[in-house]
């Protein structure tokens, strides 16, 4: 038992470090889209606030993970090992693929489907599944809606203002909003998986027939260390193809878009929904875009779409299925 935890753990833990290197580039893109700020710079200031965040934000999403959607009297650890290799591998793949995947979709998949080929469908609360699947794809278009009401909202004030006086005050408003939205997606990212090694310590804790244990604060500063990690040192092929792929911006709509995804990334894990940080974030930068007139770039949203929103999810499932049958 003790050999499968520590199993568990060090793979949640390997996995937060990939999820950190997977988001380091869309955490960026508006903020350097704008030259508000360099990559470099921008890479250290969003990890930063990112384990700030996993620390502030409260531990709603851990809870979604840990007994909301799963059943820990259901599972047991290897289950568990096998979602995070299976959500790990996809994004790993994905990477070597340089194309757009969702942890938050992986984690989920992943989870979901070897839990219900090791113990069953009953062990997934399908009221949590479905309210989370719906959030998981609500979030990107609440974060879009956000985007254009604020950046038509700031058109309207600042009608007639001075160009080079808008953006020189709208430069550090898109530094703080970068920061902001940077924290909700440490809360959400870091969040999500301290939730599995909660889930896990309550496996371990039902076998040795012990109460149920809280959430030990370890989980979540080991968690938010290796996803600050993998952020500083990840994510440059990623930064190139949200800085040349995503709308071009200037600072007041940068500012629109990283305030719409802060709110969201907010909501999101107050309430304890596990949502797709990168989506959500794109959601932003391509409502700011919308509303500058600027052409879309429909064939990049199309790979998105494909590849993040609609096969990551199933595809993840089904091997996580397929791989938790031989411990049935």
């Amino acid at each position: 038992m003790a050999w499968w935890l520590t199993a568990v753990v060090a793979a949640a833990l390997i996995y937060a470090f990939a999820n950190g290197y997977q988001e380091a580039g869309g955490g960026i893109a508006s903020v350097v889209s704008t030259g508000v700020l360099r990559p470099s710079a921008a890479v250290l200031w969003t990890s930063g606030s990112a384990v700030v965040g996993s620390l502030l934000y409260g531990s709603a999403v851990a809870a979604t993970l840990a007994g909301g959607l799963i059943d820990p009297l259901r599972i047991d650890l290897r289950t568990l090992l096998v979602s995070l290799v299976t959500a790990g591998a996809w994004l790993a793949a994905m990477r070597f693929a340089a194309l757009p995947t969702s942890a938050a979709h992986a984690m989920l998949g992943a989870l979901v489907g070897a839990v219900a080929a090791q113990a069953g469908t009953d062990a997934v609360r399908s009221g949590h599944l479905a309210a989370l699947t719906v959030l998981l794809l609500v979030a990107p278009l609440l974060a879009f809606a956000l985007s254009v009401l604020l950046a038509l909202g700031a058109t309207w004030l600042l009608a007639g203002a001075r160009t080079r006086r808008v953006e020189r005050w709208a430069r550090p408003g898109q530094l703080l909003s970068c920061g902001l939205a940077a924290m909700g997606r440490g809360a959400n990212d870091v969040q999500r998986v301290a939730g599995v090694i909660w889930l896990a310590l309550m496996v371990a804790a039902v076998s040795g027939e012990r109460p149920l244990p809280p959430l030990p604060m370890w989980t979540v500063w080991s968690c938010a260390a290796a996803f600050g990690i993998g952020t500083l040192l990840g994510g440059w092929q990623l930064v190139l193809w949200s800085r040349d792929k995503i709308s071009r911006l200037r600072p007041m709509d940068g500012l629109a878009a990283e305030s719409a995804s802060a709110i969201t990334l907010a909501c999101a894990s107050v309430i304890g929904a596990p949502v797709s940080t990168a989506h959500v974030t794109m959601g932003g930068v391509f409502g700011a875009g919308a509303v500058r007139g600027r052409h879309l770039p429909w064939s990049s949203l199309r790979v998105v779409a494909i590849w993040a929103w609609g096969l990551t999810l199933p595809a993840t499932a089904v091997l996580g299925a397929l791989l938790s049958l031989p411990i049935r």
